[in-house]
């Protein structure tokens, strides 16, 4: 099965970053911090989460990926705790990694692909990791919400949603956090230095809050 297995931040503070996110998410929460690699920033990337993908061949993965219209952004590196992993740029424009690392951190319960091309994207993973397309919900001026599982009759665990009406979005993962309670999370968001971006509700009734951290790395809560 092919799904993410590890989400790292990458960020200009990494104390910082750990001390913020033990304040929202609670100080038993594993967050894999690191410094914001220097040649990446000299991209103009910002800090960000880089969610990993649990892949058996990293090559071949990458090698269907670009095939499909993805962009390898750098070589193929050694990975923390043993295998290997790539970073890409999806045929929708979202970064992403592909890893083959047991070294499994993960504590996300939901994951959404902001891409400019659903269709693409879509057929992309469905392809290449397995994902099957379930529910899919049109959201009027916020575009098209389709939902995926990660193997065929499996649980929904994210949704792929269509940026082209939405100029202020780019490509990208956003993983989603689980919370007790949304209210008081936000309040944790911006006690401690973060900040609402935008606070809404699922069709299936989940409480999602949209922030950024201290450093600018974008991110959601869901309760």
């Amino acid at each position: 099965m092919t799904k993410f297995c590890r989400h790292q931040l990458r960020t200009t503070d990494v104390a910082g970053a750990r001390a913020f996110y033990a304040s929202v998410l609670g100080s038993g929460a594993a967050v894999d911090a690191v410094p914001l690699p220097p040649e990446v920033a000299a991209r103009g990337a910002p800090p960000h989460w880089l969610g990993h993908l649990g892949v058996g061949d990293v090559e071949r993965t990458a090698d269907a990926f670009v095939a499909r219209g993805a962009l390898r952004l750098g070589p193929t590196r050694p990975a923390p705790g043993g295998g290997q992993t790539a970073i890409l740029r999806d045929p929708g424009g979202a970064v992403v990694a592909l890893t083959t690392s047991t070294d499994a951190r993960t504590n996300a319960v939901w994951y959404v692909l902001h891409t400019s091309d659903l269709a693409r994207a879509s057929a992309s993973y469905v392809e290449i990791c397995g994902w099957q397309l379930t529910e899919r919900i049109d959201l009027g001026p916020l575009g098209e919400y389709q939902q995926f599982a990660w193997t065929p009759g499996g649980p929904n665990a994210g949704a792929i949603t269509d940026i082209t009406k939405r100029p202020g979005v780019h490509p990208h993962w956003l993983i989603h956090f689980p919370v007790p309670a949304i209210a008081a999370a936000i309040a944790a968001v911006s006690a401690s230095g973060g900040e609402l971006i935008t606070q809404l509700a699922t069709p299936d009734g989940a409480q999602i809050a949209v922030c950024h951290d201290p450093q600018g790395a974008i991110f959601a809560l869901r309760a």
